[in-house]
C-alpha cells in the first residue's frame, strides 16, 4: 500500500500547519488509492465510510436533485478534499452526501472516517464544537 510522508503531507494545504506528532499519524493511516477515467469514487446515499484527499487528476461532485444528476462543481487542486467530510460529527448513520467520480485518472489519499474522526474530534475540541454548533444549527434551521 501506498504512502506520503509527513514531509509530503506537509506540502498540502489541508495540513501543512499540523505538527510533526499529528503528521506521522496521518502518514501512517492514509493510504493512496488510484482511479481511472470515468470511475467512481463514491456514491450519494451509500454509508460514508472514507475521506479522500485529491493528489493528482480531475474529479466531479454531483448531486442528485429531482431524479437528475447535477454537476455541482469540479476540481483538479491538488489538496481538495471529499467523502466523508463530517466525520468528525458522531451522526448514526452518516451517509455520502454527493457522488464523486474521477474525470482523469486520479490518485487520492484516503482515510478510514472512523479513524480520522475521533483523532480529529482529539485534535481540534474547541473547532469541532463550533462545527457541530453550525451544522446542527443549520440542519434544524
Amino acid at each position: 500500500m501506498d504512502r506520503l510522508t509527513a514531509a509530503e503531507l506537509r506540502g498540502l494545504f489541508l495540513f501543512e500547519k499540523l505538527d510533526a506528532e499529528q503528521l506521522n499519524w496521518l502518514a501512517a493511516h492514509g493510504h493512496i488509492e488510484t482511479r481511472e477515467a470515468g470511475t467512481p469514487v463514491l456514491t450519494e446515499g451509500e454509508p460514508a465510510t472514507c475521506f479522500f484527499v485529491l493528489l493528482e487528476g480531475t474529479v466531479a461532485l454531483c448531486r442528485t436533485i429531482g431524479g437528475q444528476r447535477i454537476e455541482v462543481s469540479r476540481s483538479s487542486l491538488r489538496g481538495s478534499y471529499f467523502g466523508a467530510t463530517q466525520a468528525y460529527l458522531e451522526l448514526d448513520q452518516p451517509t455520502y452526501q454527493m457522488t464523486v467520480e474521477s474525470i482523469t485518472a486520479t490518485s487520492m489519499l484516503q482515510f478510514d472516517a472512523d479513524e480520522i474522526g475521533p483523532t480529529i474530534r482529539s485534535w481540534f475540541p474547541m473547532a469541532m464544537h463550533l462545527l457541530e454548533g453550525l451544522f446542527w444549527g443549520m440542519r434544524n434551521t
